[in-house]
């Protein structure tokens, strides 16, 4: 019985490691998020960007260079989390405000 649930335990760990990735790389929703006017890099123990568009502002979790005038897309995965998508669709995920 012991080595029945280990088998199982070791089989579900890279299942829901590859379930997670699956969520996160799903798109559930994508809308416009305006064209960027400025971008500015915070200084703290975790480097942010705050971004600025026409429709209003963006905290994400990492630094991004950004041209102005740049058209950006929100988008929501399947997992919840939200991403700011360039024009090439490179994406940065958005601070979570739960």
């Amino acid at each position: 019985v012991f080595a029945v649930l280990m088998l199982a335990l070791v089989l579900a760990i890279p299942v829901g490691y590859y379930w997670g990735k699956h969520k996160v790389a799903l798109i559930q929703s994508s809308e416009p998020a305006g064209q960027v006017m400025a971008v500015t890099l915070t200084d703290a123990w975790i480097p942010s960007a705050l971004v600025e568009t026409d429709t209003g502002f963006y905290t994400l979790i990492h630094g991004v260079s950004l041209p102005k005038a740049e058209q950006l897309t929100l988008q929501t995965r399947a997992s919840g989390s939200r991403y700011l998508c360039d024009a090439r669709l490179r994406c940065t995920q958005l601070v979570d405000a739960r």
